[in-house]
């Protein structure tokens, strides 16, 4: 499969070992994991000092890939 995957997720997200699981089988050639350190799960819904560095990762994998 082709398109393009990105999957978020905080490193002390309860919901991570899921989200590695779910990455490893996504069937994507053009995958990307990011872990944002020390961030729990709902730290990137609003979190100051984690959003921002999503935001980043989304706009940089979006530039490469639309």
């Amino acid at each position: 499969m082709k398109q393009p995957y990105l999957m978020i997720c905080g490193e002390n997200a309860f919901t991570r070992p899921g989200a590695e699981v779910m990455f490893k089988n996504a069937g994507s050639e053009n995958k990307k994991l990011v872990i944002i350190p020390k961030a729990r799960h709902f730290d990137l819904y609003d979190g100051e000092d984690y959003v921002p560095t999503a935001i980043e990762n989304i706009t940089e994998f979006l530039q490469k890939n639309i």
